[in-house]
């Protein structure tokens, strides 16, 4: 039931035509400023249209009467699920908001502070990964699927990583763990295996370079396995599985270190997210090869 739910939120209509037209669509709010005392400018994540920045005049002024302000139910808040109706006005560098309705406000995410630091991360990856008039359904969807297992109380972890995968394959840079790049060997046959940090190549141990450019993250059997099947789509959601942190980590940093690649930068989120249960730091730190982003998972 909620797979399905997650796959009907993204649905839009575009009544009227050129430059006029008014569209509804459902829409994540990755982003929001308080512009004057009445109303509000916000970044939306919509599926067929990407980033949209609009104004929602009156957001904040439930005083006023309805015919001096937009149809929006309460101010907008981040990390929310609207259904809204924008248009674009002549003259206007930002679209107009008229009409907002709360699908869901993700609240239980912010209860524990794993999950909103986790919730913060979902925010500022979609903030990277979508333009202005890109349709990107794939990671539309990934965001809400995100937000949906963190308020539901799942694994802030798993939810994260599966983010992370389903944003890095959106993006066309999840990692090839089908065979050595080099020698073709099938690499379910042959480990350890070190994936390159930088292109998510993989080379057998005794085929790989003495070096990779931006480092490289040592995996045994279990990781290539595991994370090969999640990224084609044969295994069930990472949330739905349990992962010992000795598997865990190793995608951790794979994954992560993909992401600073993508992104040419270290995202903040990642300084507050603690990917390691207590007391467990020194015997499940992951082993790297050469890579700058040895403390991405350790932090």
């Amino acid at each position: 039931m909620r797979r399905e739910w997650v796959r009907r939120v993204g649905c839009a209509a575009l009544v009227g035509r050129g430059r006029m037209a008014i569209i509804k669509t459902n829409a994540l709010v990755v982003r929001r400023l308080d512009y004057s005392e009445t109303s509000q400018i916000a970044t939306l994540f919509c599926p067929d249209a990407g980033r949209v920045d609009c104004i929602a005049k009156g957001s904040r002024a439930r005083w006023l009467k309805p015919h001096l302000r937009a149809k929006i139910e309460c101010p907008l808040d981040t990390l929310t699920l609207n259904r809204v109706v924008y248009y674009e006005k002549r003259g206007e560098a930002l679209y107009i908001l008229s009409e907002s309705e709360v699908i869901h406000t993700f609240v239980e995410a912010r209860a524990e502070l794993g999950h909103w630091h986790a919730a913060v991360a979902v925010q500022e990856l979609a903030l990277q990964g979508i333009q202005p008039g890109v349709p990107n359904p794939a990671l539309f969807y990934a965001a809400v699927r995100a937000m949906v297992e963190l308020a539901r109380g799942a694994d802030w972890r798993l939810a994260l990583l599966d983010y992370f995968a389903r944003w890095l394959v959106a993006e066309g840079r999840e990692p090839d763990l089908s065979v050595c790049a080099k020698t073709g060997r099938d690499l379910a046959e042959a480990t350890p295996v070190h994936v390159g940090l930088r292109d998510g190549v993989a080379f057998t141990k005794s085929s790989a370079p003495a070096t990779l450019p931006g480092g490289a993250v040592e995996f045994e059997l279990d990781h290539v396995l595991v994370l090969r099947k999640f990224l084609h789509g044969v295994e069930k959601p990472l949330t739905e599985v349990w992962l010992p942190d000795w598997v865990l980590l190793p995608i951790v940093n794979l994954l992560q270190g993909l992401l600073v690649e993508a992104l040419e930068r270290y995202p903040l989120s990642f300084r507050l997210l603690r990917w390691q249960e207590r007391g467990t730091r020194a015997a499940t730190t992951p082993q790297h090869v050469g890579t700058r982003h040895a403390g991405a998972a350790g932090s």
